[in-house]
């Protein structure tokens, strides 16, 4: 009795498998038809476009860090445009308020911006900043 119940668990296995090949054969058609690249959810105005598949640590920064420059706003692009990618950040929301710091060592400045506005620009030295490990 129990071959015969392997043998039909078999033949309903293979009955299943015959069923899908159309469909697994139009998703492959399908996948064909389509481009190299595919849209997520939209980040603020600006939709994430991003290869299949992303490949490295570095990879995954370089992709992180172009999604971050293109839903740069206001005064934080301007500040972006002038002197690139800060040394540091520092992001804190406090009772519906989005702070950012940015510091730029090499230029000795820091940037503090409050809802995408610069409220507050100063002069920093190096030796201000403390190394954490």
């Amino acid at each position: 009795m129990s071959r015969m119940s392997s043998k039909i668990r078999y033949f309903a296995a293979l009955v299943v498998v015959m069923l899908s090949l159309p469909l697994v054969a139009q998703g492959l058609a399908e996948d064909k038809e389509s481009s190299d690249e595919i849209s997520l959810l939209e980040s603020r105005e600006d939709s994430l476009i991003t290869p299949k598949s992303l490949h490295g640590k570095r990879e995954r920064r370089l992709f992180r860090l172009e999604n971050w420059v293109r839903s740069l706003k206001d005064d934080m692009k301007v500040v972006y445009e002038t002197y690139g990618i800060p040394s540091s950040r520092y992001r804190e929301e406090t009772m519906g308020r989005i702070v950012e710091k940015w510091t730029y060592l090499d230029k000795g400045l820091e940037f503090t911006f409050q809802d995408g506005k610069l409220i507050r620009q100063k002069r920093v030295s190096a030796s201000t900043f403390r190394t954490v490990f």
